[in-house]
């Protein structure tokens, strides 16, 4: 039977003289075959998209923005712009509409203030950054 260092090394041999595609990969092809990345990392878009980060996914989805309004734990009324968690949002829904809410917990507080609508810079920041206008 074969030490798995051996069985490891042939392999390894074997896939370094096959000759592999390197289609749709953007690093070039070294002469000992494939590197790590270009043989186990896949990337997660289509190839008409390009990559986007996490954050600028959910930048761009406006459907996870809330703008709140309501009193903060001090009693002074308060506005928020809120980006809600894509698996909390039910939650966060049904929540805010029979309780007190904790809105960190749901995600994360974009802007605030004091008062009863927010002011026309902080509506301008969120059409021109997140193209979010609440209803």
């Amino acid at each position: 039977m074969d030490s798995f260092v051996t069985r490891y090394f042939s392999q390894r041999r074997a896939n370094e003289t096959q000759p592999t595609s390197s289609e749709g990969n953007d690093t070039e092809q070294s002469e000992k075959g494939p590197s790590y990345v270009q043989r186990f990392c896949k990337k997660s878009v289509r190839k008409d998209q390009t990559y986007q980060t996490p954050a600028e996914r959910m930048r761009n989805n406006p459907h996870n923005l809330y703008l709140v309004r309501g009193n903060d734990s001090t009693g002074r009324k308060a506005w928020y712009y809120l980006q809600v968690q894509r698996g909390k949002v039910s939650q966060f829904e049904k929540q805010l509409a029979t309780t007190t809410v904790k809105l960190t917990d749901f995600g994360q507080i974009i802007l605030s203030g004091y008062g009863e609508d927010p002011p026309a810079d902080a509506v301008e920041r969120m059409k021109r950054e997140y193209d979010f206008e609440a209803a």
